[in-house]
């Protein structure tokens, strides 16, 4: 497996996902995005992703309340990153060329990767802060990921985009 990472910036990072690919991820043919991390258990973010939700996430606001999460956010402050997981070919061809069972075998396989380092990730995340004049490293209390599941093509093996 192969992760591309993209990083996300400004109060608008969201509305890619919502107004330049709207079919792509939230409204489409594709399986709804769900919540996915510890995080989302303090905002009472569960299954489907909710495009309104998602927004506010991504603004840095509690979907409910509408206040700030954390501290205040400028226009070039990081919002979150968007990274896509990929199979590599060879799983890409069996995907394609294998019978239902062999298609399903592969898509849980993926999924399964995915949650492993999504797990990884949450397990290791922390973030840099200012304290007295001086940047220090403090561990998260969980993550935030909107996991997307995309079909490219009708044969192509699906991959999947957290977003927090």
């Amino acid at each position: 497996m192969t992760v591309r990472v993209t990083t996300l910036k400004g109060a608008g990072a969201g509305r890619y996902y919502t107004e330049r690919l709207p079919s792509y991820y939230l409204n489409g043919d594709e399986p709804p995005g769900r919540w996915w991390g510890r995080g989302t258990d303090r905002l009472g973010l569960h299954g489907e992703i909710d495009a309104n939700a998602f927004l506010a996430v991504m603004e840095g606001r509690d979907p409910e309340s509408r206040e700030d999460l954390g501290r205040r956010f400028g226009e070039g402050s990081v919002r979150g990153y968007d990274a896509t997981f990929s199979a590599p070919k060879s799983v890409s061809v069996l995907f394609g060329l294998g019978d239902p069972d062999v298609r399903r075998q592969v898509v849980e396989a993926h999924e399964s990767a995915v949650q492993a380092v999504l797990g990884w990730i949450e397990s290791r995340a922390h973030t840099r802060m200012r304290r007295h004049g001086h940047v220090v490293c403090v561990d998260t209390e969980g993550i935030m990921v909107g996991v997307f599941r995309q079909h490219t093509a009708a044969d192509s093996t699906p991959s999947c985009t957290p977003t927090p």
